[in-house]
């Protein structure tokens, strides 16, 4: 089934059924079929990543949106074994609850994949005018996640206020990179943003006191601090951390 379901996604509209056997983040799940775990992200949300505002809420609600109910899936992409997909719970489309409760944003780049999926766009201005959950947050704590992400990688320094976009913005920017540019910005939180951006490895010291380091894009680097206090401290290369005695995390 597992194997069958991911080269399924190459056709759209493939649906399959499972159970949800573990909640990753409030975008994220990983769905038990017979033959296996696969790991489903949900077709064209972006929910706040684990240093953002919100976090927590929108994992906990996707948890009480699907429950332990049965999911079914509309598959939309596949990328290295995981789907991206439209998740259903009898019928109701999670993905769409999660935009109109304000616990995510329609994520414009992935729009258009799977039919008549610009609804999001609609939802997600119905749940902007309603100051629904992230929306009722002050701009610079509502940081659009892929945004963020653009800034860890050095390709942002500010962040844009969606709260003027119309649902027609939000149609015609569907299956493009963002470009809008940024109106904001505000300073980079400590520990998490290198002092200098040609310097982003990580060299984090654990609580037995071994020394290793983290580069960007590593499971584990957005949610690690480097506190100097405790001796830890940014590298600018490999090589360096390795010669200071920091090990590959």
């Amino acid at each position: 089934m597992v194997g069958s379901l991911i080269h399924a996604a190459e056709e759209l509209h493939t649906k399959a059924y499972g159970i949800v056997s573990r909640f990753i983040d409030g975008d994220t799940v990983e769905v038990r079929f017979p033959d296996g775990d696969v790991q489903v992200r949900l077709h064209a949300i972006d929910t706040p990543d684990m240093e953002q505002q919100f976090y927590a809420e929108a994992n906990a609600a996707l948890a009480e949106f699907i429950g332990d109910s049965p999911v079914s899936l509309r598959t939309a992409t596949e990328d290295r074994g995981r789907l991206g997909a439209v998740i259903f719970v009898d019928g109701r489309d999670i993905n769409a609850a999660m935009i109109r409760g304000g616990f995510a944003y329609a994520y414009r780049k992935y729009l258009g994949l799977v039919d008549a999926d610009s609804v999001y766009c609609e939802l997600e201005h119905e749940a902007r005018l309603a100051k629904r959950g992230l929306w009722a947050l002050p701009a610079e704590e509502r940081v659009a996640p892929w945004q963020i992400r653009d800034y860890w990688r050095g390709n942002r320094t500010a962040f844009t206020d969606f709260s003027e976009q119309t649902i027609a913005d939000c149609v015609a920017a569907a299956g493009m990179q963002d470009s809008v540019p940024g109106t904001f910005t505000f300073a980079p939180t400590p520990g998490l943003t290198p002092p200098d951006p040609d310097c982003p490895i990580k060299g984090s010291v654990s609580f037995t006191g071994k020394r290793r380091y983290l580069i960007p894009g590593e499971r584990d680097y957005r949610m690690t601090f480097i506190d100097s206090d405790d001796g830890e401290r940014w590298f600018c290369s490999e090589s360096e951390a390795r010669e200071a005695g920091w090990v590959p995390n």
